[in-house]
């Protein structure tokens, strides 16, 4: 279908219009006609040319008429309510049936991937795996261990030591640091 020649109503030019509906010949005369329509004429004359039908509401099933397009609940308690029982559905526990992998005892689990019935038996299995990483170090490994657990129990045994000696040496006056410095290497070496 051929488009005719027409006039635009704006500028009062004759024009080609490269849409059917195209009554203004370019962008200027375009604005200048927007500008003069208000934004109450343009919403009217919009819901005149798609009006809105009555919808009935997802979730109570009650009848209501939309302020827009694509309404699909009569009031926000509606929307919110359906939005929870949609949640509730997608998120359904399912049980699954597992062993214990300590003890042998079938519980359900919300996870497939839950391998301990209680947390006592999380905590034995625990124990286990530290007891075997122990057992698999290597004597050198498990010297040095020891060794470092020795060198900490003298680090605070000698702690303890310092401030006692302090401590005395305030008490007892009358005596020289050197005294007290013998004294207490002579308490040490034997």
């Amino acid at each position: 279908m051929a488009l005719e020649k027409r006039i635009c109503d704006i500028c009062g030019r004759e024009f080609m219009p490269i849409k059917g509906m195209q009554k203004r010949c370019s962008r200027e005369c375009m604005k200048v006609g927007m500008s003069c329509v208000k934004r109450e004429d343009r919403k009217k004359w919009y819901r005149d040319k798609h009006p809105l039908q009555e919808v009935q509401c997802l979730y109570c099933g009650r009848k209501f008429m939309p302020h827009r397009k694509g309404i699909k609940y009569c009031s926000d308690a509606c929307s919110i309510n359906a939005r929870i029982e949609r949640d509730r559905q997608n998120h359904k526990k399912i049980n699954i049936v597992v062993k214990c992998i300590v003890c042998g005892k079938e519980f359900e689990s919300v996870r497939g991937t839950a391998k301990y019935c209680s947390v006592k038996c999380q905590r034995k299995a625990a124990a286990e795996r530290l007891a075997n990483r122990l057992a698999n170090m290597s004597d050198e490994i498990r010297d040095i261990r020891n060794k470092r657990i020795e060198l900490r129990e003298m680090r605070q045994k000698e702690s303890f030591v310092r401030r006692d000696r302090y401590r005395m040496e305030e008490t007892m006056l009358g005596l020289s640091k050197e005294t007290m410095d013998a004294l207490w290497e002579g308490i040490f070496t034997e």
